[in-house]
């Protein structure tokens, strides 16, 4: 049976509220432990209360008592600290600041540094859980949670992105170390490799988002660093795609994926490309190429000489006589 509280009891809590515990305030007035932290959240109210009282209550309490000071947390420099870039990186991906910071992840390396990073903001052990949740279509979700409650956090965070809707502009006047770092988080969390149908060993990273504004920005945080991307659209969502092998060589540089299943893709393609890439014609290769050919020496011959493939020394030609 459900149990109704006066109005009186309801003030007395909050007045205790200043000097004893949740659980001591429980005791003392026989009310129910779980009722009031939603008493005291402003979640929920004794039916007693009228609107117009719980909105005076609310103004008058919203920080009464030392259980209701935000606990202060250390956030360094953004423009000098790698480790808080990488960490505003991972937020625009997969991050939300729902009462501070939270984020699932089935990759444990990856949740585990990003733990980490937040034990050291929050001087609080911070903890990578196994998560699972099932969707009403009976989908199961699995991975690994990072929480940490804290208002300071959650408004530096929509402070300083406006709501995961930009790149903070400190970063742009940082040095390359910093904006690599913002860009490694946001890859790990939000970055994945896409194969064309026509050949599976070659590849691209693809980095979506709903919000081709943000893509915008990193695709010029990425030429900054001398690195050239391209968004496409993808039925709802927006890709940014980084091609080429020399650009992909250079995210490998400069840490590529935490995760160890994606580093690996990342460097078969590396690997297969330069195995499978031409090589540049020299201007001593030309001439005894056109020597060779007006001299009617065959073509197998010449390829053989030169260690390049029958229709290569073809082709060459053709375009070196003009044909082509």
């Amino acid at each position: 049976m459900r149990k109704y509280y006066s109005k009186e009891q309801y003030v007395e809590a909050l007045k205790l509220r200043q000097k004893f515990s949740r659980k001591e305030i429980a005791e003392k007035l026989s009310i129910n432990f779980h009722t009031l932290g939603t008493w005291f959240y402003l979640n929920s109210k004794p039916h007693c209360i009228s609107k117009k009282w719980k909105n005076r209550q609310k103004y008058v309490y919203k920080n009464l008592g030392k259980y209701a000071i935000p606990k202060e947390i250390f956030i360094p420099n953004l423009k000098t600290s790698q480790e808080l870039a990488y960490f505003i990186g991972v937020y625009l991906g997969d991050g939300n600041s729902y009462r501070g910071f939270d984020m699932v992840s089935i990759d444990y390396g990856f949740a585990k540094k990003v733990a980490d990073i937040l034990s050291e903001i929050s001087n609080k052990e911070i903890i990578s859980k196994p998560y699972q949740r099932f969707h009403k279509n009976g989908q199961k979700e699995e991975g690994y949670r990072i929480r940490l409650s804290s208002v300071i956090l959650k408004k530096y965070l929509e402070r300083i992105t406006d709501k995961k809707k930009i790149i903070p502009k400190v970063i742009f006047k940082s040095n390359d170390d910093v904006k690599w770092a913002l860009f490694s988080g946001f890859l790990d969390s939000e970055g994945t490799i896409k194969h064309p149908s026509t050949n599976k060993k070659r590849g691209v990273i693809s980095l979506s988002q709903k919000d081709k504004s943000l893509l915008i920005q990193f695709k010029y945080l990425l030429s900054l660093l001398g690195i050239y991307a391209g968004i496409a659209k993808d039925r709802n969502y927006f890709e940014l795609k980084i091609y080429g092998v020399n650009h992909l060589k250079n995210i490998l540089k400069n840490g590529g994926f935490i995760q160890t299943n994606k580093q690996k893709k990342l460097m078969k393609i590396i690997e297969y490309s330069n195995k499978s890439n031409k090589k540049y014609w020299t201007k001593e290769e030309e001439f005894f190429l056109i020597e060779s050919k007006y001299n009617r020496v065959k073509t197998k011959e010449i390829a053989k000489n030169l260690g390049r493939t029958y229709h290569s020394i073809y082709g060459k030609f053709q375009r070196v006589n003009g044909v082509l």
